[in-house]
């Protein structure tokens, strides 16, 4: 592996009980947001790798960054992801990605920290651009914003000539899809047919987050093929929002799910943090005890530590079944979810997707969408009453 460079920083250890050690997290960030994206690895410089322990794993979670972050760049959101890898020693690499942006990030609110001892110190002030040069987090230069605007010219000429690359090769009764700023402006049925042509280019190709939501809240104006919900599905598994209401629409037909379930298990993406739990919900709901097996076999052996963390908490069909339902019981603005009915619920999700479209990207917004549309499919889940049944445990 390289070792430190403009878009890649190590990080040994991590302290997140230190104030000063989080504000500087955003900045350096920030700065490789700025400086055309990259990675930060915790647990390892360019001579060691001794891995980070699970409350560090859990504080660098990319959801968690997120609202974090935010709060020191609105109303600009950095894009990250994070990988987890467990160490023989026990302990865990932990990498987060970080998306490149189009226009540089300037903070919003000033990033500072304090200590029982100290008066209170800035990291970063209100109006700061930071950049990378070469492994230095430094303030921004008049050259470094001349190439930040040229990088964002070549990525929009790449774009375009991908696009046409795209378009040549497609057949000729293919149906072209207007795009502007990246937001479909077709219908619905139109943005999910093209992607269902750019999978057959592309086997690994997944509907980023924003156009799941945007489908989930145009639901009513299309009808859904198979090949379509699978590719809902695959998708949605890497962002639980909605998962369960393209589930819901092939409740009857369990092995097109196990088909995904597997495919995904096996993608080489690694972006699949929510996945390693989804995966296994689904497989204790809808699959064979055979199939099951597998999946907990191919957990196991999985390189992904949330992958092993999930097998290695394994304890059956039933507890898992038990843990799920525990996990619908969920309160919302001090009423419990399943007091409201279908109708009432999808009203709920359709707000909560409002929200989020109008930029209220927290966690906590994101939670409870996921924790509505499982209701919903769990009032409406024929199979899933069923496999309770089965396994005595209580309707819902």
């Amino acid at each position: 592996m390289k070792g430190e460079r403009e878009n890649q920083d190590y990080k040994l250890y991590f302290d997140v009980s230190n104030g000063k050690a989080k504000v500087d997290l955003v900045k350096n960030i920030v700065a490789i947001a700025n400086s055309g994206g990259g990675k930060i690895i915790f647990g390892r410089s360019e001579t060691e790798i001794v891995g980070v322990e699970q409350d560090v794993v859990n504080a660098l979670d990319s959801a968690k960054l997120d609202d974090f972050i935010y709060k020191f760049t609105q109303p600009v959101r950095v894009q990250l992801g994070h990988n987890i890898e467990k160490l023989s020693n026990g302990k865990y690499l932990v990498e987060i990605t970080i998306e490149s942006v189009k226009y540089p990030i300037v903070f919003s609110k000033q990033g500072s920290w304090s200590n029982m001892t100290s008066n209170e110190r800035e990291v970063f002030f209100e109006g700061d651009i930071w950049v990378r040069h070469s492994s230095k987090t430094e303030k921004v230069t008049y050259e470094d914003i001349r190439e930040i605007i040229e990088r964002g010219r070549q990525e929009e000429r790449e774009k375009l000539l991908s696009q046409i690359q795209r378009i040549a090769t497609l057949p000729e009764d293919s149906e072209l899809i207007v795009v502007q700023d990246g937001k479909p402006i077709s219908t619905p049925k139109g943005f999910l047919e093209s992607q269902i042509q750019l999978r057959g280019i592309n086997k690994s190709l997944v509907i980023e987050p924003f156009y799941l939501l945007w489908l989930f809240k145009h639901r009513n104006q299309f009808e859904l093929k198979n090949e379509e919900i699978s590719l809902l599905i695959a998708s949605a598994l890497r962002r639980s929002a909605t998962l369960y209401w393209w589930v819901l629409e092939v409740d009857d037909n369990p092995s097109l799910i196990k088909d995904e379930l597997f495919v995904t298990l096996e993608a080489s993406d690694r972006d699949k943090s929510d996945a390693a739990k989804n995966i296994l919900d689904l497989a204790s709901i809808y699959l064979s005890d055979e199939d099951l097996q597998k999946i907990i076999e191919r957990y196991k052996r999985s390189r992904y530590a949330h992958f092993q963390e999930e097998a290695k908490n394994w304890q059956g069909r039933k507890a898992r079944l038990e843990k799920i339902m525990r996990g619908l019981n969920f309160n919302i603005d001090s009423k419990n979810i399943f007091e409201f009915t279908v109708i009432e619920l999808q009203e709920l999700a359709d707000k909560l997707v409002d929200e989020i479209s109008d930029g209220e990207r927290s966690s906590h917004i994101s939670r409870n969408l996921t924790a509505v549309i499982r209701a919903i499919w769990a009032k409406k889940s024929v199979y899933f009453n069923r496999t309770l049944e089965k396994y005595g445990l209580l309707e819902i």
